[in-house]
This record gives C-alpha cells, structure tokens and sequence, in this order.
C-alpha cells in the first residue's frame, strides 16, 4: 500500500511540528515503588537539582527500581534526571484540563484535550490536584497517572518515507534557495499555480456602524461589562454573537461572573466538553439570538454554519 504525506501550506512542512521534530514513543510503567519515589521528587521539589537528585539515589526506593530495571541503568538515571527538572520547574500550567470525577488530568490540543499524554508535568499536576482531594477517587487517580514513561527510541518526522508528498500552499515565492534545495532532496519537484478565486476583500472593520472595539484596559470588570454590553446588543438585534476568550480560565472566570447571566440564550464551548456537546454548540453558535462564548482554540479551523 502506497503512502501519501500532504501537506497543508509549506511552511508547516519546514515547521518545527515536522521537519525539525521526531516521534518519540515511550511505553509507561506503574508500581507502587515507582509511585513512591515519584511522590519523593515531589515532596522535595523545594531542593536544588543536585541535592534532589543525591536525595533520591541514597533514598529507599531507588535500590529496589533499579534492580527491576537493571538492564537500563542509563535510562533510569535519565527518568530520573526528568522527574527532578519537571518537579523543580511545575506550575500549575493553563493548557492543562482536570476532570476531577474522571480521575485524570489532559493537555489541551486544538479544540479538544488530550488525556494520554506521558510526561512528568502531568504526573505531578496529579499529585497537586489529589493533594488538595480535587479528585473524585485520588487513588484510581494517581493509579492512572503517576507512572515513569520508558523512551522507545526517536523517529525524525522528516526521515519516515512517504512513497509521495502532496501539498497546497500560498507562500512558495517566499522560500530561499536552501528551503527549495531541501524540497528537491524529497522528490519535490513538480509545482503548478492556480489564480486565486478571491477578489480582494471589502471588510473594513472600523468602518461598521453596529460594531464598537471591546477595550482592554480598565479593570476585569470593565472587560466583562462590555462583552456583556456588545453581546446583549447583538442579541436583541436578533443576530448570532461568537466571544472568543483568550485562555479557558478566562472563560470560566467569566461564566462564573454575574456578567454571564445577563446575555439571554448563552452558551459554553470549551475544549473540557464531550464531542457531542460541542458539535451541538458549534451548530446552533450561528443561530439567531444566540450567544457562544469560547476560546481561541475555536478561532481557527472550525465551521460555525449559518443557516437562518
């Protein structure tokens, strides 16, 4: 069976996401010694790097780990040099999404959150999270997430054969000799151009009677009190409204507001919600009278259809 890699825009096969990325699989293994040495790292996360590292090698449950794991004692000393910088440098990062009566913890990606993602910062946000008892069953969660990732080995994006390449991109004229020297070394040799079928555009935003820009200085409430104004407004000119937040902790804090309860027929996208309930809020977003408050990994790519 043949292979067929395409490419959406050039710049994103010279994009660090592929040219200058591998795939790196890793196989997760749990035990309760390895629990308690990654619960070690964290309780003593305050240490510096070398003393944390002294700390856990003279510990009691390094012994037994590395006589499991005596065939790869350069890869556990590597895992453990990753838990010491990743409990040394956490923080409670934005893009992470908890699902507290799930038991787990994801990454958010795209318009969606990813729950199978094997790296420290996730195993130690689960520690945050159970200690402060966020979750519904702290032990099937740390059961499901503190666990060490083994690596199995780099594959370079751009060194995975691909019987052909195929793409579409508007930025061609831009590349330099070396980018078109790259392309060739691929096989890349055939290129067609096609006139665009888009005139030039005639949306001048300022230039709208019925839209007024949304200032961002002042105070949160300021803020709030403005998408509320603008939103309400829309609405009772019986027209759709999409707020677009920049993080989803700004939407909650927003939805949590007194603000939120003032637009009539308001809904939530976020990227926490089940694929159905955001299907059924994408299809209505473009409704009349109604108003969709989401994020700004909705902004690109995603299809709000009107139909009215």
């Amino acid at each position: 069976v043949e292979e067929i890699l395409l490419v959406d825009e050039v710049d994103m096969f010279f994009g660090l996401n592929y040219y200058g990325n591998t795939y790196n699989p890793v196989t997760k293994i749990h035990s309760n010694g390895i629990l308690d040495l990654i619960k070690m790292v964290w309780d003593n996360r305050h240490l510096s790097h070398d003393d944390l590292l002294v700390q856990v090698h003279w510990g009691p449950h390094y012994a037994s780990l590395a006589a499991a794991l005596a065939g790869l004692p350069t890869v556990l000393a590597h895992e453990i040099d990753q838990m010491v910088r990743a409990a040394r440098n956490f923080w409670v990062r934005p893009d992470f999404v908890c699902d507290y009566w799930g038991n787990r913890v994801g990454l958010k990606e795209h318009d969606g959150v990813n729950y199978n993602v094997a790296t420290y910062d996730v195993a130690f946000r689960y520690l945050y999270e159970a200690e402060r008892h966020n979750f519904a069953d702290p032990s099937a969660a740390l059961l499901k997430g503190v666990k060490m990732s083994i690596s199995c080995g780099r594959f370079c994006y751009s060194s995975i054969p691909a019987d052909c390449i195929l793409g579409v991109s508007g930025t061609l004229s831009a590349l330099d000799q070396d980018e078109w020297k790259i392309m060739r070394s691929y096989d890349i040799c055939k290129f067609a151009t096609m006139p665009s079928v888009y005139g030039v555009s005639n949306f001048k935003w300022w230039e709208q009677e019925d839209v007024a820009a949304i200032a961002t200085t002042g105070t949160r409430d300021d803020h709030f009190c403005q998408i509320t104004q603008q939103a309400k407004q829309m609405v009772d000119n019986k027209r759709a409204v999409i707020v677009i937040f920049e993080t989803s902790t700004l939407l909650r804090k927003y939805q949590n507001s007194s603000y939120f309860k003032q637009v009539p027929n308001a809904t939530i996208l976020s990227e926490e919600m089940a694929a159905d309930a955001k299907e059924f809020a994408i299809r209505k977003a473009a409704t009349s009278k109604q108003a969709t408050f989401t994020t700004k990994f909705f902004g690109r790519g995603m299809d709000f259809m009107c139909h009215d």
